[in-house]
């Protein structure tokens, strides 16, 4: 039976402590999102979850909300009845039970699905996307804060953990533990990213390197080729340009020069004198 993990924009990190998590919450206002999360065996077994709005339909400050239930029984509980197929509630979430797949769009147009694992016991997966309409920063849970101001591995103060008795929340055991797992991993992904980066950068130096030698071979070749071009000739008369020539390359000759006889002297070779003749 693996660990349940949670993913979200901060990186994955696998639950390693049991109890009751605030996966995902609307900072503002938690009546009008709020997902929790009991995990048991360090899988998670239910889920309650609470969509609506402030207000009630007078006007008045009363807060209204539609409260669901998953367990991993695959039983599917809104507002206190059981659900065993499609409805949409007078707040606007509509629900809708497929087998064992449930999917939840909130009246503010987040989409969520929860469905069984294979494990035995059963445990549950969920997925899902916010609104595109839900402002930066807006949320925040377990799966991350959804801010890009706060750096990953930060945890978002205020959620976390509950176990008994203990009020939940920042100075509970299990919350410093488990975030210091979360962060010793994004510890870890970080060193492994930098070592990417690093072996990119050495893989960029040699290009550039091997480059920068092929340059300057073929700058040489194109020097001694030009070496060997007469310069161009221009016309007097019409003062047109003519191409360059190749001159021809000068090689010492090896055939040694046969001399004369002379009254003067006899000699052979060109480098022992030449012979007068009469």
């Amino acid at each position: 039976m693996g660990a349940a993990t949670i993913s979200g924009p901060q990186g994955s990190f696998p639950v390693s402590i049991d109890g009751k998590y605030t996966l995902l919450e609307n900072r503002d206002n938690v009546r009008n999102f709020l997902m929790e999360g009991t995990f048991v065996n360090k899988e998670l077994r239910s889920v309650t979850m609470q969509f609506g709005g402030k207000g009630d339909f007078q006007g008045s400050d009363v807060y209204h909300y539609d409260k669901i239930n998953y367990t991993n029984d695959n039983r599917l509980f809104v507002n206190g009845v059981e659900v065993t197929g499609d409805m949409t509630t007078p707040l606007g979430t509509k629900i809708s039970k497929n087998g064992d797949q449930v999917v939840i769009t909130t009246p503010d147009g987040d989409t969520m699905k929860m469905y069984q694992s294979f494990c035995e016991p059963p445990t549950i997966n969920i997925e899902g996307d916010l609104s595109k309409d839900r402002p930066q920063g807006a949320m925040r849970g377990l799966v991350g804060t959804f801010d890009d101001s706060i750096p990953d591995g930060t945890p978002p103060l205020g959620t976390g953990l509950f176990t008994p008795g203990s009020g939940g929340g920042a100075g509970d055991p299990g919350w410093d533990t488990f975030w210091s797992s979360w962060n010793a991993r994004e510890n870890a992904k970080r060193q492994e990213d930098k070592q990417a980066d690093e072996a990119a950068r050495d893989a960029d130096v040699k290009k550039v390197a091997d480059l920068t030698d092929k340059i300057g071979d073929a700058s040489l070749e194109a020097g001694r080729k030009a070496s060997t071009m007469a310069p161009p000739e221009v016309d007097p008369t019409t003062g047109e340009v003519k191409p360059p020539t190749i001159k021809a390359a000068v090689v010492p000759s090896t055939t040694p020069a046969s001399g004369g006889s002379g009254t003067a002297g006899t000699g052979s070779g060109p480098s022992a004198g030449a012979g007068g003749g009469g």
